[in-house]
């Protein structure tokens, strides 16, 4: 929650809150038998997000928290935890567009972002509680 909050306020992700959170999901797949299948998870994520990151596509803070995540994700369920963090995402692109460029009318370059993380946090989170309760 204090990164999706964080996220929110001040558009980062803070290194040190991936790293605690990556340690917490590394425990979490230990715990429940699958720790190589979600490091493979978590490389692919990892990947995919330096490259998305080089095209100036997705912040590094997004994709370390999402590769962070991805920890606690056996590879079986990763397309099921990036597809739901596309479509939030989407529903989050609406709403900042509707309330930066049509209600508060913002220029382009007033844009503050959009905050990926909350749509990251939740994509991810949803698998993770569906898959172990």
């Amino acid at each position: 929650m204090i990164i999706l909050f964080n996220d929110i306020k001040h558009r980062k992700i803070p290194s040190i809150l991936c790293l605690i959170t990556a340690i917490v999901c590394l425990i979490f797949a230990y715990q429940h038998h699958y720790l190589a299948s979600s490091l493979l998870s978590s490389t692919v994520v990892l990947v995919s997000s330096m490259v998305l990151f080089y095209f100036n596509i997705m912040g590094a803070g997004d994709g370390k928290f999402a590769a962070a995540l991805a920890l606690a994700i056996p590879w079986q369920q990763l397309n099921i935890a990036l597809f739901l963090t596309a479509i939030i995402g989407g529903v989050l692109a609406v709403f900042y567009l509707i309330k930066y460029r049509l209600i508060l009318r913002n220029k382009v370059k007033q844009d503050p972002g959009l905050p990926y993380g909350v749509a990251i946090g939740l994509g991810f989170f949803i698998p993770i509680l569906i898959n172990n309760y």
